[in-house]
């Protein structure tokens, strides 16, 4: 199985790609390597390289979000058709951050429009992606792990200020389904090869937890 792993330097990329590697031929070009806003780039690297399985996780921030997330999106949408399969990664973004996220079901998305450029374009990519029968979107809604920016990251972070003998700040406590981003790589290979019968699924614990919750775990941890 040929599988093309796009973002693979990224915080989700690298995990999947150190655990994928054994078990398929995964190519996981850098930005320079594949410049996935260019849709004749795009198709030739699938061409050439005979991709059965496409991995998105590569994400772009910053004044063009909308546009170049959509724009990543619909250059491999158009090869839907020429692969086995595409996997990409929504966000509970996509739900509108303005209203309680808890448990909320695959079918409310949509219910109510985001008002952050992010979650606007992660949910225009789940409207697109749900009319083709060969990709799903797996929405992630709090990953942590190995890997990730402990500057901006809750957990990391809140770890680094453990140890460094800091306080751990909470401006807002709210709740979150925060997944352990290794559990994640066993429902990646599910998806990989298994049948699936709708178009996006929401990757989630069965527990929810506060940032309290998290805080104070960590804090008991170095005691």
């Amino acid at each position: 199985m040929n599988v093309l792993l796009t973002g693979g330097s990224g915080f989700v990329g690298r995990n999947l790609g150190a655990a994928l590697r054994d078990r398929c031929t995964l190519f996981a070009p850098t930005h320079t390597e594949l410049e996935l806003l260019d849709a004749a780039a795009v198709e030739a690297f699938v061409a050439a390289r005979r991709i059965d399985v496409v991995v998105h996780t590569a994400v772009r921030g910053g004044e063009r979000v909308l546009e170049e997330t959509l724009r990543m999106q619909l250059n491999l949408l158009q090869l839907a058709d020429r692969v086995d399969r595409i996997l990409y990664f929504g966000s509970g973004a996509e739900y509108a951050k303005a209203r309680d996220l808890l448990k909320v079901k695959e079918e409310e998305a949509g219910a109510q429009v985001p008002a952050d450029l992010y979650g606007l374009a992660k949910l225009v990519c789940n409207d697109m992606a749900r009319s083709r029968k060969r990709v799903v979107n797996l929405r992630l809604f709090g990953v942590y792990g190995p890997h990730e920016g402990y500057l901006y990251k809750f957990i990391s972070n809140a770890i680094v200020k453990n140890l460094l003998g800091l306080d751990i700040l909470i401006q807002q406590d709210v709740v979150f389904d925060y997944l352990f981003v290794h559990d994640l790589v066993p429902v990646v290979e599910h998806f990989l090869t298994s049948t699936f019968d709708f178009a996006d699924y929401n990757v989630t614990p069965r527990e929810s937890s506060s940032l309290r919750e998290r805080a104070t775990l960590i804090n008991g941890a170095a005691e």
